[in-house]
């Protein structure tokens, strides 16, 4: 298996460590084009690659979640968002993933906390791009939890 990554690392980026935010862009690109063409195994290795290196650890585990959700593998990227929001992330696009993972698996309270997180995380960092997509799930999170007047509030923000 080390063989095969080197060899694969070789075709991606020479096998090194990434030296720019750009070269990490490519590997964790390369990664995912690997899941999207079911080498679920050369993903993973990618991935795991990476998240030996402390600097790289972290985007690396966002982009493992990604894998392992393609994979359908839902708790196993669970796990991977967790890791990241645990080491003190308060980037709105991890939460809205990890609200979209438990949506999926119909946990509906752990979703509503998510994607109430992604929100304020957004608003603090001025960032907007997930909350017309957060609040529109956190409203049918709390459709399905028959909380109408709160999914009526969220549906009024869109």
């Amino acid at each position: 298996m080390l063989n095969g990554l080197r060899e694969m690392m070789s075709n991606v980026m020479n096998f090194r460590r990434p030296r720019s935010d750009q070269e990490l862009e490519a590997i964790l690109h390369a990664a995912y084009g690997f899941a999207l063409n079911n080498q679920n195994d050369q993903a993973l290795a990618v991935c795991d690659w990476l998240i030996e290196a402390q600097e790289t650890a972290i985007s690396e585990r966002r982009q493992r979640a990604a894998v392992l959700e393609y994979m359908g593998k839902l708790r196993d990227a669970i796990s991977e968002l967790e890791f990241v929001i645990s080491a003190g992330s308060q980037e709105p696009a991890d939460f809205h993933a990890l609200g979209i993972l438990h949506f999926n698996l119909g946990e509906m309270a752990q979703a509503e906390v998510a994607f109430t997180s992604a929100l304020e995380f957004g608003r603090i960092a001025r960032n907007k791009h997930y909350r017309n997509s957060s609040h529109l799930f956190r409203a049918e999170v709390r459709l399905r939890r028959a909380d109408y007047k709160a999914a009526l509030a969220d549906a009024r923000e869109l």
